[in-house]
């Protein structure tokens, strides 16, 4: 199961502490857009649809909305994990060349921002942002 520590997920999120702030908000909203649509095909992930359905956040601050998408992500992650192991690898390949042998993987290059994820019914990576 995932650990998600605050000890953990700081260890786990380190290849990703030279985006830029603007970047890191951009690549969460698409990954959780991307994780709805998984579930839910029909989910529309353009920003104004995005940003219609997100009015009722609006008012919180930053540190709560940050809390917030932590408990989320991690509530994700458990819940499609299954135990059979999962997280962020970091590395210099696009796209990364090997199947990572777990059902749900995330994989950065912090080098060229190129973001992917593993499908594993598919048995290959999709990239999800830049690289």
């Amino acid at each position: 199961m995932a650990d998600c520590t605050p000890t953990a997920l700081a260890q786990e999120a380190r290849c990703f502490l030279c985006a830029p702030s603007n970047v890191l908000e951009a690549i969460k909203t698409l990954l959780l857009c991307r994780l709805l649509q998984h579930y839910e095909p029909t989910m529309n992930c353009d920003v104004q649809a995005l940003a219609s359905s997100s009015t009722c956040f609006q008012c919180a601050d930053q540190r709560t909305i940050a809390a917030i998408q932590t408990q989320l992500l991690c509530s994700i992650l458990t819940a499609v994990e299954g135990g059979t192991g999962t997280g962020v690898v970091c590395g210099p390949l696009n796209p990364p060349v090997a199947n990572p042998g777990v059902s749900c993987q995330i994989y950065y290059n912090p080098t060229v921002g190129g973001l992917w994820s593993w499908d594993d019914n598919l048995t290959l990576w999709v990239q999800l942002i830049g690289g």
